[in-house]
């Protein structure tokens, strides 16, 4: 194999199709693997050779690569999580995902949203909802906040949230057409690079039309009352609030800008409003 990983492993060059040689696994003829030291935190680039010269490398499907047509690379993130090590997984060559599994490529949209200090994550049902241990990693895009994870799952039914941070109380709240749960579902049969939905939306590649544009909410925190500000004047509004597991606690349709959260236990609450132009907003409130 080769990649951008060499240099950080201890090799003279990245991009080295004879220097990282895979050794065979003992007891089965098929399998090659190879152990390497590299700094933690990082993703990485790199592929299969059959052979020790560039045109014997494999060829990556499209759900494993890093960006399509413009750079069709495999991809890894290292982290130091789990043992110090980070296992890639039997990968036949030029496919997915190991025997018997599917990879899933998980993909959101931060565009709207400021993105935690603690990163963005995906949580679900096959990893017990586990709001911390699945960190999605993002590729140097500041412009529309794409960040990915990989899973490798058998075929079956997954629910599952992205996460703005590493809490429950940083799960997204779903309101739409694509909505289970509040959250979104995936039927996995086969190997699947997911639509990059915006957080919280039911929307792929949002466009700022789609969204009420300007929209403010104060105080926030808040004690007995709030305001929500708009600029689309005048236009009715449906107004949900759902606590954090989801539920939802109230419903209303107003042209006006008040918030109704009387009789709201302190807490976090998600806000989701959208108007008769199908257009959305997702806040989050904190009630005293």
């Amino acid at each position: 194999m080769y990649g951008d990983f060499q240099e950080a492993a201890g090799y003279q060059f990245n991009w080295d199709p004879g220097s990282t040689e895979m050794i065979q696994e003992p007891g089965d003829t098929n399998v090659y693997s190879i152990v390497i030291d590299v700094p933690a935190f990082t993703i990485y680039e790199y592929r299969f050779i059959n052979g020790d010269q560039s045109y014997e490398v494999e060829f990556v499907p499209e759900e494993s690569r890093v960006n399509g047509a413009f750079d069709d690379n495999r991809w890894m993130y290292v982290d130091s999580t789990s043992d110090d090590t980070t296992f890639v997984g039997v990968i036949p060559y030029s496919a997915n995902g190991p025997v018997g599994l599917n990879l899933v490529v998980f993909r959101v949209n931060m565009i709207l949203q400021t993105v935690s200090n603690d990163s963005v994550h995906v949580a679900g049902s096959w990893q017990g909802w586990n709001p911390s241990s699945s960190l999605m990693v993002n590729f140097g895009d500041t412009v529309y906040k794409f960040h990915r994870y990989q899973a490798y799952l058998p075929n079956g039914t997954y629910q599952f949230k992205f996460v703005n941070g590493n809490t429950t109380s940083d799960f997204e709240y779903v309101s739409g057409s694509c909505a289970v749960n509040n959250g979104r579902e995936v039927v996995v049969a086969g190997d699947i690079l997911l639509d990059a939905f915006n957080f919280g939306s039911c929307f792929v590649d949002i466009s700022e039309k789609e969204f009420i544009s300007g929209i403010k909410m104060y105080p926030n925190p808040a004690l007995g009352n709030a305001q929500l500000e708009f600029n689309d004047i005048g236009m009715e509004h449906a107004v949900r609030i759902s606590d954090l597991s989801g539920r939802l606690v109230k419903e209303y349709y107003s042209t006006e800008n008040s918030l109704q959260i009387e009789n709201l236990d302190p807490g976090v609450y998600t806000v989701f409003i959208s108007n008769k132009s199908a257009q959305e907003a997702t806040l989050k409130l904190v009630v005293q």
